[in-house]
């Protein structure tokens, strides 16, 4: 039975997994008549200190990056513990992909993301990714370390390339005390008394360094823009990356949030009220998150650094959450930027009422004065929990295409990422083309 998630509940398609968890049972069903389209997944080698009979986890696209412990939405975000593997490995699970060509990233773990595995140093490991290809393969995986047993994850050297400077401001207005904001300064700057164009851009914790990435995977910003300087393409520019709250940021005004801040994300990038299933209700910050840059962040930078504050020279950037407060923002402050790159833009009707923005988008553009040119994608294997096929987050992004040409829009291009996932090594991997292709056209 080949699933379609538009037809049917996510809960069907984690029938597969069900079935694995009969092993050494007499209902087990073998090999020969697993379901179609469905990958084995065997763990060979698990690390030293693993406890005798542990439960092994699998977190991933496929249960909404469930660690184990989460029982917050069964349906879509079930616990997906490994079996016994018998003759074939240590631990073993039966994963089922919809169609050839689609991937699943995902990562092992004993329970919870406190345990999560880390690769033969100690590191935090990039997801792992499977793309299926149409046969009901058996792939074979080894287990280095656990983050646990390991005392926590060791951390990497910086990957930070040029030079990035940082200034940390009081935000008693958003979650947390303070907000760090992340200055990238272009090859040759403190060489001429040249002005460069600004790009401000959203999670600036993810745009330089691994070590300041919340997953360990960075959009290597500084690497492009030094590459695309050398090969004589840009004279460059200023990146100002805004952190979004982060577990580095001082939580004194809010001790919840170092347990919260993927909530308190959300609260910052959206400008109207939604409940996210499993985590709750979301009191939004978008128009308080869109004040700090304009009032307080847009200011410092013109007033300390060489920028040119033409609006025809100020960009704005994001992805996922910030790829919808892109547009809001540009929207919002339509007289500061000409130009907006929203990577990946989430922006459902269910949940985060995505209506809402398309709605003000529509009756708060203006084009005729305030041309702007806006980019904006979606990658064809994008999953999130509240989005478990990529149709459903391809459609969002189109509605809003839509929304955006309605408002008057002319410069205005929203592709399809072919196999393109959902974080900062795919957004990497095209960002030199989109900045190219918006910035200096």
């Amino acid at each position: 039975m080949n699933i379609n998630i538009s037809k049917y509940s996510y809960a069907l398609l984690l029938a597969p997994f069900i079935i694995t968890a009969c092993d050494n049972k007499s209902e087990h069903l073998p090999a020969s008549v697993a379901p179609p389209n469905t990958v084995t997944f065997c763990v060979d080698n698990i690390p030293a200190g693993t406890a005798e009979g542990e439960s092994i986890y699998l977190a991933g696209t496929m249960n909404g990056w469930n660690g184990g412990n989460d029982l917050s939405d069964l349906e879509k975000k079930p616990p997906l513990p490994l079996q016994p593997g018998g003759e074939q490995c240590q631990y073993k699970i039966d994963v089922p992909f919809n169609k050839i060509g689609d991937v699943h990233q995902f990562k092992f773990t004993r329970g919870s993301w406190d345990s999560e595995e880390l690769d033969e140093n100690g590191y935090a490991i990039h997801n792992r990714r499977v793309i299926f290809d149409g046969k009901n393969n058996t792939l074979h995986f080894s287990i280095k370390k656990w983050k646990d047993l390991e005392g926590g994850v060791k951390e990497k050297p910086s990957t930070l390339v040029g030079k990035v400077e940082t200034q940390v401001f009081s935000t008693p207005q958003l979650t947390t005390a303070q907000r760090t904001v992340r200055i990238y300064l272009p090859a040759g700057y403190d060489q001429n008394n040249e002005s460069y164009p600004v790009l401000y851009m959203f999670d600036g914790q993810n745009l330089f360094d691994e070590i300041t990435a919340g997953y360990g995977m960075e959009w290597q910003i500084d690497e492009t823009l030094e590459k695309l300087v050398s090969e004589g393409k840009t004279k460059g520019a200023i990146v100002v990356g805004i952190d979004s709250p982060n577990k580095n940021d001082d939580t004194e005004l809010n001790p919840e949030v170092n347990r919260e801040y993927k909530k308190a994300r959300y609260r910052e990038y959206t400008a109207w009220e939604w409940d996210l299933p499993g985590t709750g209700h979301i009191d939004p910050l978008g128009e308080e998150t869109s004040d700090f840059i304009a009032g307080v962040v847009m200011p410092y930078i013109e007033n300390n650094y060489r920028v040119n504050i033409s609006r025809e020279t100020t960009a704005l950037a994001g992805s996922s959450m910030g790829g919808y407060m892109t547009l809001y923002v540009g929207t919002r402050l339509k007289e500061r930027f000409s130009k907006l790159m929203a990577f990946s833009v989430v922006a459902q009707d269910d949940p985060m009422h995505g209506y809402e923005l398309r709605t003000y988008i529509e009756q708060n553009s203006d084009p005729i004065n305030y041309p702007t040119r806006i980019y904006m994608d979606m990658g064809t294997q994008e999953r999130l929990a509240y989005a478990p096929e990529p149709e459903m987050l391809i459609e969002g992004m189109q509605a809003m295409c839509s929304s955006l040409k309605k408002a008057g829009h002319s410069d205005v291009s929203c592709p399809l990422i072919s196999g393109a996932l959902h974080d900062e090594i795919s957004w990497s991997e095209r960002f030199a083309d989109v900045y190219m292709a918006t910035m200096e056209r």
